[in-house]
């Protein structure tokens, strides 16, 4: 006569997942309702560079950094949004080496020799493009005369 296992029933692997993806629903809810919805989208987003503040866009870099991803740090270009609706472009070692933009420390990872992408607000730009001009303006009345 055979005897029967009766310790209890199995759980198969596909009610494991379901359980574990309802547990990381029910946080990722949690986490919504409880800080707000932008905010939450703001933390998914920061780590692309997407649209988010000049925090988030500090923090990717620092996460590029973190995992020694080259492209993500160097080649990466990053919107920065100000509150006053100013924006600034440009990759985390860009942000890095200007001193603009975001607060961006030191990084070990070498991006070479390459062309900046850095592009600041563009009402800076034109007060520098003017500024530039005047330069050149006074500098050809005084050769002329």
């Amino acid at each position: 006569m055979k005897r029967m296992n009766n310790r209890g029933q199995q759980m198969t692997l596909g009610t494991i997942i379901a359980i574990v993806l309802g547990i990381a629903v029910l946080v990722f809810l949690i986490f919504g309702f409880s800080s707000g919805w932008n905010n939450l989208w703001s933390k998914i987003t920061e780590l692309g560079g997407g649209s988010a503040n000049v925090d988030d866009v500090a923090r990717g870099c620092e996460v590029a950094c973190a995992q020694n991803s080259k492209n993500a740090y160097c080649d990466k270009v990053r919107t920065v949004n100000y509150v006053d609706g100013k924006e600034e472009k440009g990759s985390c070692k860009d942000f890095e080496v200007s001193g603009q933009g975001p607060s961006v420390d030191v990084c070990s990872i070498d991006c070479g020799i390459r062309t900046s992408t850095f592009v600041p607000d563009k009402s800076a730009q034109k007060e520098v493009d003017a500024a530039q001009k005047e330069v050149d303006d006074a500098g050809t009345s005084v050769t002329e005369a």
